[in-house]
């Protein structure tokens, strides 16, 4: 996930999660914090939660994130991020038969989409890309190397450990 941030561009991110794994590893190797850790990684406590619904975590950057741009946009500068913990109440909305049976006919759909734009004709050039959506391909002359995503994140990651 680290080599896919560091190539699409995404180098805050990048290096925050290098950042987070290094510290994730620190937490789980000293003894006085392993109950910490496995909070973290047992029970899912590494999310805030605005609500006492279990599907409702937000990850802490974008509580963060929110909560500053709520603040920007009022002057009350209400929105606190509060930690709680709950039992289920009742099973969730996507657990229920009518939103199952919606998302198989979504499923069918895609599939469907699928058959009509077939991005993987072999009569085509494969090393060019097409959208899945419009069936739009590529030309021999694009500069895309999306194939290439993992080896040039994994580039930029080794830059980052200072290390050619």
């Amino acid at each position: 996930m680290l080599d896919i941030f560091a190539a699409a561009g995404h180098h805050q991110y990048a290096k925050g999660a290098r950042l987070y794994c290094q510290l994730m590893k620190q937490l789980q190797a000293t003894p006085r914090f392993i109950e910490i850790f496995e909070r973290f990684t047992v029970y899912g406590n590494h999310v805030v939660r605005y609500s006492c619904h279990d599907w409702s975590g937000t990850w802490t950057d974008i509580c963060i994130e929110q909560t500053l741009m709520k603040a920007a946009k009022s002057e009350a500068h209400g929105g606190k991020c509060q930690e709680t913990w709950s039992t289920p109440q009742k099973p969730h909305k996507d657990l229920t038969k009518t939103r199952m049976e919606r998302n198989a006919e979504a499923i069918a759909l895609v599939l469907k989409l699928f058959d009509e734009n077939n991005s993987f004709d072999h009569d085509r050039d494969n090393k060019l890309l097409v959208s899945f959506s419009t069936g739009f391909t590529s030309k021999a002359g694009d500069a895309v190397n999306a194939e290439r995503a993992f080896e040039v994140g994994r580039e930029m990651q080794i830059k980052l450990n200072g290390s050619q």
